[in-house]
């Protein structure tokens, strides 16, 4: 169970993707600005038993259908009982990802100056840096179009995107941003995260104010397979969902300074899943009735020297566990065929130990990576 915990702990930034992209966040009405509104058109069982019993019914047959009357009002009983845990556990999930996530405008306390350089931001007054090491996007290209250290006005930013980028006349709005706010470093101080997008595609920034100027310390985009998630902490996860059974992603998070720092890349393909029969991987057998995850992960940009790790499931896709003193188990079987095809296999608990040296190393403490772990309802 411990290993299924943590890879659960491992993805479950990742997987809040899904849920942030844009949702709960606050529309700024740019209604009253001097926009061409031509460049921001866009789009926005049971089944029912019969009731009637035979009038020649024998004793038995009262009995039975006595007895089934009773099983029916336990079960509907003990069905109640895992529905109201069910609706628990979700209501406690929903408070642990509202308290990890971007804030409302009137949920914190924004400076005065802070307050009218990100409000001068939004509607396309004033000017932010672009900083080409805190950009991750892939298809609305800032790189290809923006200069590091050069400032823009969030307009220029759009005028340049639709006239250099191939993806971006998917991404043309009208009147849909997103304004939320975060706590990098949790000083007390608080930096605008905003979402920019209509139709296909979505552009997240960070904004801070430093000593007076803008600064863009971060810009990534998300599409309907490849999500962007920034928390309250300056957390950033990126999921991309290739196709049902390959998956990549990366974090990093933002310092207190607003600095991009990279933590690590993983790629993730699935072998045999939902499938029954016989698990073979590199022509070695694994097991019976089971699926194959194998991840790459690396911890340096290059990925010069990725490290693999896995995960086994059963027929229904949960997570089983790992039997270290059993060398015909699965997971055993499984990394000796991955280090018979050259490859660096680990452990989960040797996956821990990698993973919390590189995120203590670039900064990201536990004070920030287990902010609100209190509560998070537990996963078994």
């Amino acid at each position: 169970m411990r290993n299924i915990k943590k890879r659960k702990r491992y993805i479950t930034i990742i997987l809040l993707s899904f849920l942030t992209i844009v949702s709960g966040c606050n529309k700024v009405n740019d209604s009253n600005k001097d926009i061409d509104e031509n460049a921001r058109t866009g789009s926005s069982d049971t089944n029912v038993s019969n009731s009637a019993t035979d009038a020649n019914a024998s004793n038995g047959a009262s009995d039975d259908a006595q007895t089934i009357v009773d099983d029916t009002a336990i079960n509907g009983e003990n069905d109640a009982t895992e529905t109201a845990s069910k609706e628990s556990t979700a209501d406690q999930y929903k408070k642990y990802k509202e308290y990890i996530s971007p804030k409302k405008k009137e949920e914190i306390h924004l400076d005065s100056e802070s307050e009218s350089l990100y409000e001068g931001f939004l509607y396309g007054d004033i000017k932010a840096e672009y900083v080409l090491d805190g950009d991750i996007t892939r298809a609305l290209c800032l790189a290809e179009v923006l200069t590091d250290g050069e400032s823009y006005t969030l307009t220029e930013i759009e005028e340049k995107l639709c006239d250099g980028c191939e993806y971006a006349e998917d991404w043309i709005y009208e009147n849909n941003i997103c304004e939320e706010y975060i706590d990098l470093g949790l000083d007390g101080t608080y930096e605008l995260k905003t979402d920019i997008g209509a139709a296909a595609f979505n552009l997240t920034l960070v904004v801070k104010n430093v000593d007076g100027h803008l600064k863009i310390c971060f810009a990534g985009d998300s599409w309907d397979s490849s999500f962007i998630t920034v928390l309250f902490t300056g957390g950033v996860s990126l999921f991309n969902r290739e196709s049902n059974t390959i998956h990549s992603a990366e974090q990093g998070f933002l310092d207190e300074n607003g600095n991009y720092k990279f933590w690590n890349r993983s790629k993730e393909e699935g072998f045999h899943i939902g499938e029954t029969g016989d698990l073979y991987y590199n022509d070695q057998f694994i097991g019976s009735g089971i699926g194959l995850y194998v991840i790459e992960i690396s911890f340096d940009t290059e990925a010069v020297e990725p490290y693999y790790y896995v995960y086994i499931v059963d027929i229904d896709n949960n997570t089983l566990e790992e039997e270290n003193s059993n060398p015909q188990d699965p997971y055993n079987l499984a990394r000796a065929a991955l280090e018979a095809e050259g490859k660096n296999a680990i452990t989960m608990d040797e996956l821990q130990i990698l993973q919390d040296e590189k995120r203590q190393e670039i900064g990201f403490d536990d004070k920030l990576y287990y902010y609100g772990e209190e509560l998070k309802p537990d996963e078994e």
